[in-house]
């Protein structure tokens, strides 16, 4: 995968967990991160070093807090249940304007980095 400039690179030991940053909407801020954590790795993924993906969609509540957390698709069932632990601690600053808008985001273990 490659990584662009709205790319949050995460390190997990001997492998990368991209998230990719909200990218700004056309007149809207995207939301900043304040409190990310990363999901961990079944053993699995670890042990063998299998790139895998999970797309989790979730919104905003008042709070910066994500709600509504479902994942659209997956490489690994577990990993998948890992990312949405993780999604469930993240936290963010509300942009100004902001309506409800679900947010789409890849979460990527990636050995190949």
């Amino acid at each position: 995968m490659k990584v662009t400039k709205n790319t949050l690179i995460l390190g997990f030991i001997a492998s990368l967990v991209a998230v990719p940053a909200f990218a700004a909407q056309a007149d809207k801020a995207a939301p900043k991160a304040l409190k990310v954590i990363e999901p961990s790795l079944p053993y699995q993924i670890s042990q063998y070093k299998i790139n895998s993906e999970v797309m989790v969609r979730f919104k905003l509540d008042d709070n910066g807090r994500p709600i509504n957390i479902r994942v659209e698709s997956t490489t690994d069932r577990e990993f998948a249940e890992s990312v949405v632990r993780a999604v469930r601690q993240w936290r963010y600053e509300v942009p100004e304007g902001y309506n409800g808008e679900e947010y789409k985001l890849p979460v990527v273990a990636d050995f190949d980095a």
